[in-house]
Order: structure tokens, then C-alpha cells, then sequence
């Protein structure tokens, strides 16, 4: 019994070495990409103070209707940001002139990107407007609509910004690029149709196998003692090795495992509130804005129960509230708009009592949430089935979380990413999990070659055994 078990360890090592060694060493990638990722020179764009007699909103069309508005500077002039639908180029208007300004929305993504660069004498190669996330601008960076800016320069830089909240969204560099493209070959199989049933299917059934690979292992090293092996000193290394590593290797293969079937699931995240408002009713202007609140930072239209209303950002302070018609302070207007949001983007959450909700200002206030969902501040609205984060500046549902995509989620930061050890910093952390990964390798690698050994050893017995000589074939442990 324990032979053939033996046996049958041996052939799904060998089926499953080639994907072991790929997913390892593909895995290396995902720190070394952090290590060599291009740093941005200012990590926040702190919105220029508001002139006294800022003027505007400005109506150059009688019956326009717009989902969202607020004033920007670029470059030395006050101008109107203004967009009709999410997916759509913002339009900018001069608030001096109340003229439409050609390629507005190009200048101020070039004007941002090079504040969070830090070049400002580089010529710029190009400039594109980006609604779908693709092999470079994955669906991790989140934040879509965004401006794809690129410099003239040997790093060929790529930079993504989300020019409606003034967001960095990511950067790319050629190495990046290179290693990304690595990864993302390597460790998702992106050779593959990301659509196909193929893909998940072979994802599964590889990591299901190694699965099998690790807890066989863990088995034979039970019931086979190390002292009855033959070839004592290598198969001595490669069992208290695998033994060492096969923990290791169950925790990266089934939260692996558990994240390919996560993906199967449709999440619920990035669903914008799809209401315009008529810019013929906001009578509450910018300069009575400046009046009232002398620290104004920003300001973004919404529509709110059917009402046209100002959120105002202001330095250190919650948002506040107010109707874009008659100036009249909206009380609990940021929760009474996160429930808009979340219920049109989710509807069970309309007939779902609402526990609590707190203003999330960082990543580390709620450990459902962190620096992977980008948006800050959000409002976390907890159901007593899930809790929803809702982004109202930008009218966004941020995140879903259940009891089911919070054991997910537990699942993938611990067992794959090991937050457990984050108390070493980053770069012990990922130190840590490479040596892991190049001892995976190594067992691997070197039971390999003790089944070559062996092959070859029984090879030559059949040889001698053709000749006549009487050389036994060692079935077990040869």
C-alpha cells in the first residue's frame, strides 16, 4: 500500500513540478515589482485656495444637465469641471469668460501629473483618456474614469490620474511594465482567454493537484520512515524539506485555490449613482460658497432626494452639506446620500436595516478595508448582512463585504500575502515568503533529480539483465 502511494506521490510531483516552479517564481515577482515601482514625488494635491470672488457656476447651455461640477485651477485661471455622464471626458469652462476651453480636461491631467512626478521639463509623448481597465491598467488600481499621461523619457513614464477627485492612480515605467507583463503571464496565466472556462478549470485542477502533492507528502513522511529510505542522504534532505515547506505550500496553494474561485463570483464594486441635475436650478454660487465657508477646499454637485446639493471639503473637518438652491444646511446629508448610493447600487440594502455607519479617513480604521480599495474617505455602512463603502465624493460604491467575501478576503491576505508577519516590515515580510518560495523550488528541484537518479539506476539494471546478469530492480525508495 504505502508503495504504491509512494508511486503515485512520485507521478503528481512530476505532472505538477513545471506549474510549482512557474507559480513560485512568478510569485517573486509581486515584491520586486514593489522594490523597483517608480516613486511619485507628492502623494496628494492640496487644492490652491479659493479667491474671494470666485464666480460661477456658469450655464452656457439653458437646459444643461450635468453629474457633477465643481471648480478647478489650471494653470493661472479659474475654470468650470463639468461632466454629463461618468464614462464621458470632463468639459471645462472658463469661469472669467464663460467659454469652453479645447482640451481642458488633457491640460489639467498633464498639470497633475506632473506635480505628482515632479517633472516639469519633460516633453509629453501622450495623453489618452481610459474607461476600461487593461493588461497594464489592471482592476486593481480601481479608479476609472482616468488620464493615461505619458513623458519623453528613457523610463518611457505612464501616469494615471483621476482628474475628477485629483488622484494619483498609478505609475508605470518600463520595468514595471516588463515585470508586470512577467506576473501577470506567469501567475494569472494571462496567455489565456480571462473569459474562457478553461482557464479557471486548469487553475483548480493544477492547484487542487498540488494540494493533494503537499498533504501526500506530509502522509508518506508519516508512514515512511526516514530511516528504512534507501539513498539516505538525499531523499533524507528531500523529506524533512518537503516537510518544512509543504505548510507553506498548502498556504500559498489554497489561497490561491480559494481566490480563483472568489473571482468566479461577480463583484459588486466601482457602481457609480447614475443622476444628473439640472445646472438651471443651482443658484447657491461659488462666491456665497466662499463667504459661508472661509476654508473651502473643493466642492462637488450632487443630486440628493430629487435636490441639486453642494458637499463641501474643508481641511480637517467632515464634509459639510447644503442645498445647491437656497444655501439651507442638509443635517446627516453624507449618510443620507451614502444610502442613496449604496441603494441604487445595491438594491437589498433598501430593505436592509442599517446597524451603524462611520466616516473611513485611512486605511487603518476598518481591517475589511485597506490600501487595495484606493478611495478615501468612504462611508462604511454596516447591514446586518453586509457592510457597504461608499465613496461620496465621487458617487461610487467602493466595496461589498459579506460574511463569505470576508473569509475570502481573510483567506488571501494571510495564507497568500502572510499579514500574519507584517510585523517584520514589508521587507522582512517578503524576505520571509522568497525564502519560502526558493525552498519550494529546491525541494522540487531536487526530487526531480532524485527520480533522474533513480531512472537512470534502472536503466542500467535492465541493461545488465539483457546481458544475463541477475541484478535486482529496487522497486522502492531506488
Amino acid at each position: 500500500m504505502t508503495r504504491h502511494f509512494y508511486l503515485w506521490h512520485r507521478r503528481l510531483a512530476l505532472w505538477v513540478l513545471i506549474p510549482i516552479l512557474v507559480f513560485s517564481l512568478s510569485g517573486l515577482l509581486h515584491p520586486l515589482m514593489r522594490l523597483t515601482r517608480p516613486e511619485a514625488a507628492q502623494m496628494f494635491f492640496p487644492p490652491p485656495v479659493w479667491p474671494a470672488d470666485l464666480k460661477g457656476p456658469v450655464l452656457i447651455e439653458p437646459d444643461l444637465f450635468v453629474a457633477g461640477l465643481r471648480p478647478v485651477k489650471v494653470g493661472d485661471h479659474w475654470v468650470q469641471q463639468q461632466w454629463t455622464t461618468r464614462m464621458h471626458p470632463s468639459q471645462f469652462v472658463n469661469l472669467a469668460t464663460g467659454q469652453s476651453i479645447e482640451h481642458g480636461a488633457q491640460d489639467y491631467a498633464e498639470q497633475l501629473a506632473r506635480f505628482y512626478v515632479g517633472d516639469q521639463q519633460s516633453e509629453i509623448a501622450a495623453i489618452r483618456f481610459v474607461t476600461q481597465f487593461d493588461a497594464e491598467y489592471g482592476e486593481i488600481n480601481r479608479l476609472l474614469p482616468v488620464w493615461m499621461v505619458e513623458f519623453k523619457r528613457d523610463d518611457q513614464l505612464r501616469v494615471y490620474i483621476d482628474i475628477r477627485q485629483d488622484r494619483l492612480a498609478t505609475l508605470s515605467d518600463d520595468t514595471r511594465r516588463l515585470l508586470l507583463q512577467l506576473f501577470q503571464w506567469g501567475h494569472v496565466w494571462s496567455f489565456l482567454d480571462e473569459d474562457a472556462p478553461l482557464r479557471n478549470a486548469l487553475f483548480i485542477l493544477m492547484m487542487s493537484a498540488c494540494t493533494l502533492l503537499g498533504l501526500s507528502g506530509i502522509y508518506l513522511f508519516v508512514v515512511l520512515p526516514i530511516s528504512k529510505r534507501r539513498n539516505a542522504r538525499g531523499r533524507k534532505v528531500h523529506a524533512w524539506g518537503g516537510l518544512l515547506i509543504s505548510l507553506a505550500l498548502l498556504m500559498f496553494v489554497a489561497s490561491g485555490l480559494v481566490r480563483t474561485v472568489e473571482k468566479l463570483i461577480p463583484e459588486v464594486r466601482g457602481v457609480p449613482l447614475a443622476e444628473s441635475i439640472a445646472l438651471n436650478t443651482v443658484s447657491y454660487d461659488f462666491t456665497q460658497l466662499k463667504q459661508r465657508f472661509s476654508a473651502i477646499q473643493g466642492v462637488r454637485l450632487h443630486r440628493l432626494d430629487r435636490e441639486a446639493v453642494w458637499q463641501i471639503s474643508q481641511p480637517r473637518q467632515p464634509d459639510q452639506w447644503v442645498n445647491a438652491t437656497t444655501g439651507q444646511s442638509i443635517e446627516q446629508g453624507a449618510l443620507a446620500f451614502a444610502q442613496q448610493v449604496a441603494a441604487n447600487a445595491n438594491a437589498s440594502s433598501r430593505t436592509q436595516a442599517l446597524v451603524s455607519s462611520e466616516r473611513i479617513h485611512n486605511f487603518k480604521a476598518d481591517g475589511d478595508y485597506g490600501f487595495i480599495d484606493k478611495r478615501l474617505p468612504v462611508i462604511a455602512l454596516r447591514y446586518d448582512a453586509q457592510t457597504l463603502y461608499v465613496d461620496t465624493r465621487d458617487a461610487v460604491l467602493s466595496k461589498q463585504v459579506t460574511s463569505g467575501s470576508q473569509a475570502f478576503g481573510w483567506t488571501f491576505r494571510y495564507l497568500h500575502k502572510w499579514r500574519f508577519a507584517d510585523g517584520l516590515s514589508k521587507n522582512g515580510r517578503d524576505g520571509l515568503i522568497a525564502s519560502f518560495i526558493l525552498s519550494i523550488c529546491g525541494i522540487g528541484l531536487l526530487g526531480f533529480t532524485l527520480w533522474i537518479k533513480g531512472q537512470r539506476k534502472r536503466r542500467a539494471a535492465r541493461r545488465l539483465n539483457d546481458l544475463g546478469t541477475a541484478v535486482p530492480i529496487k522497486a522502492l525508495g531506488s
